[in-house]
Order: C-alpha cells, then structure tokens, then sequence
C-alpha cells in the first residue's frame, strides 16, 4: 500500500486525535469520544457499526465502531483488537488513524449499521476515557480550495 497523502484539515485532525490515542477505551468509547468532539465542533460525520476482516480471512471482529468523514475512514482501535486476537505479529499490518477503505491494508470494513452522532457530557466523557476526553481539541475547519488540475 503506497503511503497516503491526506487533505489538510485530516492531517491536523490525525494529529489531534493521536493526542488521545492512549485513552483507556475499546472502539465504542473512541468513537463516542470522538463522535462527540466532532459534534460540538459542526464537523459532519458518521459513526458507524461493523465488521473488519483481513484478506486471508483469518481475522474478523463484530461487531466493531468506526468513522467516517467523507469517504474517510478513522479508526483508532483495530490494532487492539488485532493484538488481542491474532497476536502482536500482525499488528503492523493492520490500519490505525485515517485512510480510504480501499487503502485499509488488507483489511475490509463493512458497515451493517450507521449510529446517531455522539452528544455526551464533557463530565461522563472524561469519567469514560480517564480524562482523555478533555485533552481533544478538534482543529477548525477551513475551506480547502480544491484543484482541478
């Protein structure tokens, strides 16, 4: 898989989401965390429900949470579970932070359902995620002028 190259603004949203990496959640905390954050800063996005498999077949978790800008996907805990289930000798293969599907590394994601946005407590999040909610700032949205070539 070549290395993608994101747009601007996913690039400073990777970077501020990889401030909470180490929040004590499975993939829903992350994404009701995130979900929320995302909400209160107006960014549309979707907060999914599925599964992942790898190519081989060998690896399948469901259900699994997920999210989606765009064409986007964030997902910040398929390592986990792939540490957890298959070992840490497959970790490095599996994605971690924002691609396309097609770009997942081997690894397919397909949504069986799409939840409503997040809206929880700044109080409930930072009980949830150890304090690790407080620490996301979402970056402002600009318009990013795009090319046609």
């Amino acid at each position: 898989m070549e290395n993608l190259v994101l747009p601007p603004y996913l690039e400073r949203l990777h970077a501020a989401l990889m401030v909470v990496d180490g929040a004590p959640v499975e993939c829903d905390g992350h994404t009701l965390m995130v979900s929320t954050a995302l909400s209160k800063a107006g960014i549309e996005h979707e907060r999914v429900m599925g599964s992942v498999s790898n190519q081989y077949g060998t690896f399948v978790i469901a259900p699994h949470q997920w999210i989606k800008i765009g064409g986007y996907i964030l997902d910040y805990r398929l390592r986990m579970w792939v540490r957890i289930l298959s070992g840490e000798i497959h970790v490095s293969g599996a994605p971690h932070g924002i691609f396309i599907n097609n770009d997942a590394h081997g690894y397919q994601y397909t949504a069986t359902k799409v939840l409503a946005p997040a809206d929880l407590s700044m109080q409930v999040l930072n009980f949830m995620t150890d304090g690790f909610a407080g620490k996301l700032v979402i970056p402002e949205r600009e318009s990013e002028v795009v090319c046609d070539g």
